[in-house]
């Protein structure tokens, strides 16, 4: 019963930032299409591909593995930097790449170096969530600043929240990815108390 007031108070307070501050403007990102497919960009392969990704990666190795793997997000953003804009990165940024990839590969033969004993499954959710951080990071960049953050982050939250009800069909799921509450809030702004998608 207390989750149910407090999603009630979430409600009122995003209510309120959503039709004081932008109005009928939160709409405004639907107008272009190309904004329209980063928006999906953004929820799908970014926010719902990180949360998925990373507790998938949590259930097969524990977080302490699964968060090493997720943070070589900076380094996959780095060179997605240099193949994309020529970008070159910086000595500290260098440094850091090959930090992050040593420690990874310590990380993964902490039984002297036995790469055999580290699952493959493990490898590939971990960084599946670093790709899902690293478009999670990059893509809404422009339409932040374009649209603002509440829009954007909430109709971002709002399709993770869809995609992982359709795909996992159980509330129960989507409430663990973190996306639930966030459905429900967004919901409640655009729709009213009584609409249930």
């Amino acid at each position: 019963m207390a989750r149910y007031h407090a999603i009630n108070y979430s409600w009122a307070i995003n209510r309120y930032l959503c039709g004081f501050k932008y109005g009928n403007s939160i709409f405004n990102v639907f107008r272009s299409l190309k904004d329209t497919v980063g928006l999906i960009v953004f929820g799908v392969f970014g926010m719902a591909l990180c949360q998925y990704t990373y507790f998938k990666s949590i259930a097969l190795a524990g977080a302490g593995i699964a968060t090493v793997l997720q943070y070589l997000a900076p380094s996959m953003i780095i060179i997605y930097m240099l193949a994309r804009y020529g970008k070159r990165p910086s000595k500290g940024e260098i440094i850091s790449v090959i930090l992050a990839l040593v420690g990874t590969i310590c990380l993964m033969g902490n039984d002297g170096f036995s790469f055999e004993s580290f699952p493959l499954a493990v490898l590939v959710w971990g960084l599946l969530s670093a790709v899902g951080v690293a478009v999670y990071s990059v893509s809404p960049v422009d339409l932040l600043y374009k649209y603002g953050t509440l829009p954007i982050v909430g109709f971002g939250m709002l399709l993770s929240g869809i995609v992982a009800a359709l795909l996992f069909s159980s509330a129960k799921f989507v409430c663990y990815v973190g996306c639930m509450d966030y459905y429900w809030l967004f919901q409640g702004c655009l729709f009213g108390d009584n609409c249930i998608l």
